[in-house]
């Protein structure tokens, strides 16, 4: 009598996890040499697909995520990668090929729903090289005197920056944040140095001594919105302070907080209240 209680248990419990959702994957996909694309209302599992790129390659990356989390990493063969994204929130960046080869890329949900889109965009080298000549010829550096210029809010949730900046030892503020409770939010960012060294971006509270930190590699002008980065950052109740800083550095950077809670957000802005009730001040002086 007694198995037979715990057969009808065990059968019992595989029906109610099978129907309490469990499930690996809801939802149409298109694999081949040349592209990945998956629409889900559920991915809880790992998918990957080759890719067939060429030297000059542009990957086009096309991210949704409506709910839980999406990790992606592309790399060829037993390479290292060259993206690794944790979590990649909605968002659409570019990825540059500079080695010729099979690659792969792996596709980890877990209580995912949204889609992604992955696709190669083949580049004219020619026509990519002439017009980075051009480019280099005509690109000059102008450090933003108002940095709240470089400051966008879009509708939901995304709020970014973008500036181009002759960095110096002193800390340049280029966003503070004042949020009504503490909350963990994801930093996007792509950037060039101009192939220097040294440069760093951080994050501190209002009133606290405690500092995040980040490094910036040094990187070309060719990477700028086409690598990205993704920092998980925990955001204080109270201002939040974002800074940059570097020694003689020119720096280019796209930054966004594209999964942040606006409901939650008191005030963005390039200066504290303070500092912008002072900066009107002396406009109206």
């Amino acid at each position: 009598m007694n198995k037979k209680l715990k057969c009808v248990f065990v059968l019992l419990l595989t029906i109610l996890l099978t129907a309490c959702g469990f499930s690996e994957f809801n939802g149409s996909r298109t694999g081949n040499e040349s592209q990945l694309i998956m629409e889900y209302s559920i991915l809880n599992m790992t998918d990957s697909q080759e890719l067939a790129l060429s030297e000059g390659d542009i990957v086009d990356i096309d991210v949704v995520s409506l709910s839980g989390s999406v990790d992606i990493v592309l790399q060829k063969e037993e390479e290292e990668p060259i993206y690794r994204g944790t979590d990649v929130p909605t968002s659409s960046f570019q990825v540059a090929i500079d080695k010729s080869g099979t690659y792969r890329v792996s596709v980890a949900g877990k209580r995912a729903k949204g889609s992604v889109h992955i696709s190669k965009k083949e580049i004219d080298m020619e026509e990519e090289n002439a017009s980075s000549l051009e480019s280099n010829e005509s690109d000059t550096v102008t450090p933003i005197d108002d940095p709240s210029d470089s400051i966008t809010i879009a509708d939901g949730e995304m709020i970014s920056a973008e500036f181009d900046i002759d960095l110096t030892e002193k800390e340049t503020t280029f966003l503070t944040l004042e949020v009504t409770e503490d909350m963990e939010t994801v930093a996007h960012y792509s950037y060039t140095t101009r192939e220097k060294e040294g440069a760093v971006w951080g994050y501190y509270s209002g009133g606290s001594e405690d500092k995040e930190v980040f490094e910036l590699r040094a990187g070309t002008e060719s990477v700028y919105d086409m690598f990205w980065t993704d920092e998980t950052i925990a955001l204080k109740m109270g201002m939040n302070v974002f800074y940059i800083t570097g020694d003689d550095i020119s720096c280019k950077m796209h930054f966004m907080l594209p999964k942040i809670d606006q409901s939650k957000v008191s005030y963005v802005g390039a200066y504290t209240k303070e500092e912008a009730q002072e900066k009107i001040k002396e406009m109206l002086h």
